[in-house]
This record gives C-alpha cells, sequence and structure tokens, in this order.
C-alpha cells in the first residue's frame, strides 16, 4: 500500500539541541503511525547511518482521552487543539522524553 499523506518534522529537545526526525503517517481519518528516525551517533565515519529508534500511533482515541472530549457536561476555559494540532504536542513529550 502506498501512503502519500507523509509529513516529517525534526524535533530538539528542552535539554538537548540534536534533533531527531519523526515521520508522520496518516493510516486513516482516526489513526497516524509515528517513526522516529535518528543517525547513528558511534563512529565517525560518513555518511551517517540512519537507524529507526522507536515507532507508536496515534489515534483519535488517545486524543479524547487525554483532552476530556467525552465528558460533554464539562465547562472549559480553553479550546482543546483539533487532532491534528494536538499531534505536535505528543511529538514534542516523546522528544524530551528521548
Amino acid at each position: 500500500m502506498i501512503y502519500s499523506n507523509v509529513k516529517t518534522l525534526y524535533i530538539s529537545s528542552n535539554t538537548d539541541s540534536r534533533l531527531v526526525r519523526y515521520d508522520i503517517i496518516r493510516l486513516d481519518e482516526d489513526t497516524f503511525k509515528v517513526k522516529v528516525v535518528d543517525e547513528q551517533q558511534e563512529g565517525i565515519a560518513q555518511p551517517n547511518l540512519l537507524i529507526q529508534i522507536d515507532q507508536f500511533d496515534i489515534t483519535r482515541q488517545q486524543y479524547i482521552e487525554k483532552y476530556d472530549l467525552d465528558n460533554r457536561t464539562r465547562v472549559r476555559r480553553d479550546m482543546a487543539p483539533t487532532f491534528e494540532g494536538a499531534i505536535s504536542e505528543y511529538l514534542q513529550d516523546h522528544r524530551n522524553k528521548i
């Protein structure tokens, strides 16, 4: 299967300026697959090898639970980000933990 809705982001953390690549692949309306790719840090020979260090899914259900959107009786001060807009928060949290 060919997935054409792919986005690549490079993210640094709060404590490390080294960039890590995040490939975000839209599988369907409710699921994104994220592949985390980094350069091999051992050795100094060029070219650097790229290795996949993690892979995970971000689902609409996770988004609904995180922002408590299934609770219709709750009054909110701030609007929750859109599903697509919340992905950057998930990714930044992940990068900060590496």
